[in-house]
């Protein structure tokens, strides 16, 4: 089955054609847009639209807080159709859901480690870079610079330089790193929510 949608909500891309076992979506000029149809026999050729065919694609992605259906094409590539309307995006997603059978569903809210590793691996790595730069900072402050000239590492070289502007200064920095850094774990935390997948 053949289908068009045209979102209109600022953000939105303005065009998504399922046509022939391919998916079209972009941004078309206006003029474009409103001659388009399921009958256009041009969409390869309009500019600022992209396509890609059923059999190129490896999952599609749906997370229910977020207004972007998100394709895994091939092994590396990942494209995006930018959906603002929750019911659009939802309908969008099913349809494809039914079109590509060959496609296994399933529904999962994933684990609060594996959506904010990165958040978490951030705080830790710039937990573990203000230990060691505090350590040389007061032994700095205890013992003078003699002690740490011998030292070839880069990690530590770069850890002494650190240390020079003070223990209380780098704990400053420190702190306040932190704090972005756990309102961002906060902010994550808050939008993991269920996510759909279709995917071979």
């Amino acid at each position: 089955m053949n289908k068009i949608w045209k979102p209109t909500e600022p953000g939105s891309d303005k065009l998504i054609v399922v046509k022939d076992q391919i998916i079209y979506k972009g941004n078309p000029s206006n003029e474009d847009l409103n001659s388009i149809t399921l009958n256009s026999d041009d969409l390869e050729t309009t500019k600022k639209i992209f396509s890609f065919p059923f059999s190129y694609i490896k999952k599609i992605e749906n997370q229910r807080n977020k207004n972007t259906l998100k394709f895994y094409i091939g092994s590396k590539t990942e494209e995006e159709i930018k959906i603002l309307n929750n019911t659009q995006k939802n309908e969008i997603f099913n349809f494809l859901r039914l079109e590509i059978p060959q496609l296994r569903y399933k529904s999962i809210k994933p684990t609060f480690f594996k959506y904010a590793k990165n958040q978490i691996f951030a705080i830790l790595i710039l937990s573990i870079i203000y230990s060691l730069t505090y350590y040389y900072a007061i032994e700095l402050e205890n013992k003078g610079e003699y002690a740490f000239l011998r030292s070839n590492n880069s990690i530590f070289t770069l850890a002494f330089l650190l240390a020079k502007i003070g223990s209380v200064k780098l704990t400053i920095g420190y702190v306040l790193l932190l704090i972005l850094a756990v309102y961002s774990l906060i902010k994550k935390e808050k939008s993991r929510d269920l996510i759909e997948t279709i995917e071979r």
